[in-house]
């Protein structure tokens, strides 16, 4: 029986080619030839399979010529030099490799991204011309910055697993997936449609968290300007900062019970929020390798427990606390799981002291199974 012939018409790694000769596979490498579509079609009636790249397009008209192909394999993601349907009434298969770049284009990102945080082409372009401006390119650390993640597909949970790395974060994004949605008012839905009616999402973190301490929110037209904000909270009266928190602190706008957080947590863990199973067991693995809030329920679990968890962490101003919270999944040592979430909010104590009791509730709670 003859060798199945495999054309490879753009240009791929020699040990690429190396791997279809390793298996007894006939193959010619053209990389020029995906250019040419009437060289391409003369030939390609002779090949079984072909691999491309993005230079050569297999439509309706090519795929008339190939009488014996049986598989198109794309090296890469896209597939849409490929006609589909015309190649799937021929029956021929079309493959592709969607993990094959992930990683490269990950770390690419978080290239990128210290190259912005260290203004590293500027830099460069500044040395190149003979100079030495080592105080105008400071930059700014990664660490404890927050990361924005648009999808979390396989390019983006990689970005978010290397950002763990990092100990960013990623909170402010809610903004932008609240408003592709429609609203928040659409999440509150989501959550009374699933069963959850103490939990409401009302306003936008950037509308939301200004006014916590009665400034103007941030509107969409608006650049978040955190330093401006800090500057116009220092700047208010503290009996108008400290009226505006205890009027926020009662507030029934974006709040959220822990009883209701209990119920949220048991359904996701039940997987129905999320559609794909992958997906559930996906958001668990990033939220259990967290670093932030360790001194809180982690601390008082047992030792070899796991938490999948959330912290939330409100500003101090004139020695009030607006909220320290922590709320997560605990599988003990023992494989038993439980939901727990501790909420302090207008605490006067100090930033170990809070941690400290998120511990001591976590450990009645292990004590309670019992």
């Amino acid at each position: 029986m003859p060798a199945p012939k495999v054309l490879i018409s753009d240009a791929l790694s020699p040990a690429a080619v190396q791997i279809f000769k390793d298996r007894g596979i006939d193959v010619t490498f053209d990389p020029n030839l995906g250019k040419d579509k009437d060289k391409l079609a003369a030939v390609i009636g002779d090949y079984d399979g072909l691999a491309i790249r993005s230079a050569t397009k297999a439509t309706a008209k090519l795929l008339e010529q190939a009488k014996n192909l049986k598989v198109i394999g794309r090296a890469g993601i896209g597939v849409d030099n490929v006609e589909i349907p015309a190649a799937t009434a021929r029956g021929v298969i079309v493959m592709n490799t969607p993990f094959g770049n992930s990683i490269t284009t990950a770390e690419h990102a978080i290239a990128m991204m210290f190259a912005l945080a260290r203004q590293i082409p500027s830099a460069d372009t500044s040395t190149q011309a003979g100079k030495w401006e080592k105080n105008r390119f400071m930059g700014v650390e990664i660490t404890a910055k927050t990361l924005g993640l648009i999808g979390a597909g396989n390019i983006g949970s990689i970005v978010a697993e290397r950002a763990i790395g990092l100990k960013m974060r990623d909170n402010t994004a809610a903004d932008l997936l609240m408003r592709e949605i429609g609203g928040p008012q659409v999440v509150t839905n989501m959550l009374r449609d699933g069963g959850i009616t103490g939990i409401s999402i009302d306003r936008y973190e950037r509308q939301f968290q200004p006014e916590i301490y009665g400034l103007k929110g941030f509107g969409w037209d608006d650049t978040v300007d955190e330093p401006r904000f800090r500057a116009e909270l220092k700047a208010l009266k503290p009996r108008l900062r400290i009226g505006a928190l205890q009027a926020a602190l009662k507030d029934k706008r974006d709040a959220a019970t822990p009883e209701a957080s209990v119920l949220f947590l048991e359904a996701f863990a039940k997987g129905n929020w999320l559609r794909e199973p992958a997906h559930t067991a996906f958001i668990e693995k990033i939220i259990s390798e967290t670093k932030i809030g360790a001194d809180r329920i982690k601390a008082g679990l047992p030792a070899g427990s796991r938490l999948a968890h959330r912290t939330g962490l409100g500003m101090t101003t004139d020695g009030i606390n607006h909220a320290t919270n922590d709320i997560g999944i605990a599988t003990l040592p023992d494989g038993r799981r439980f939901a727990i979430a501790i909420y302090l909010a207008g605490s006067r104590a100090d930033a170990n002291e809070r941690e400290a009791a998120h511990a001591a509730v976590a450990r009645l709670a292990v004590e309670s199974l019992r």
